[in-house]
């Protein structure tokens, strides 16, 4: 039997242009006061990640700033008709390749491996908000929503040195479009 038991304290943010080859671009920013990550899925797959941390630095207030697209809805929403034709609402923010690092397996085939989640968000327009009180420190929310992939995306080696105990090319075909977990 093989378990992980806490989380890998990174989740790394990288902008990707969509499309039948969607191609990425430099880290946007990597976030390392990582309290918990929560990688949920709804009825039909679409994540939504929920990154609780501590990050409160000018970094992260920029990148929230360029990430938010504050003109619409970041959430969109993707209908089919019985016919099966497809609409969706629009939406000009970023996509981005978030990667989420787990933790490490211990026992089973994978014992001592990296778990490890992958797949295109934008971030929600909530992102950014936080409670203050006497003895705590602040948290700045950070969420992201799930994005459908329009073609394979290929994940360089080079992208995923923190996230894999021997890196490794991975890819995400179109057909798990919402992301997947690796473990690597």
């Amino acid at each position: 039997m093989a378990l992980v038991l806490g989380g890998g304290e990174r989740v790394n943010f990288l902008p990707v242009t969509n499309g039948t080859t969607p191609t990425i671009g430099a880290l946007a920013i990597s976030i390392t006061q990582v309290i918990g990550v929560d990688v949920s899925k709804d009825g039909s797959g679409v994540p939504t990640i929920t990154v609780n941390q501590a990050q409160a630095d000018s970094a992260l207030i920029t990148f929230l700033e360029t990430a938010q697209d504050l003109t619409v809805s970041s959430d969109t929403e993707e209908l089919v008709y019985e016919a099966g034709t497809k609409v969706s609402s629009t939406s000009t923010a970023q996509q981005y390749l978030t990667i989420v690092r787990g933790g490490i397996v211990s026992g089973g085939i994978d014992d001592g491996k990296r778990l490890f989640w992958a797949g295109l968000t934008t971030i929600a327009n909530e992102s950014g908000s936080w409670s203050q009180e006497a003895n705590t420190y602040d948290k700045l929310s950070l969420l992201g929503n799930g994005v459908a992939l329009e073609g394979t995306l290929s994940i360089a080696s080079t992208l995923l040195t923190n996230f894999m105990t021997t890196p490794a090319t991975v890819s995400i075909p179109v057909s798990l479009k919402y992301g997947r977990t690796f473990v690597g």
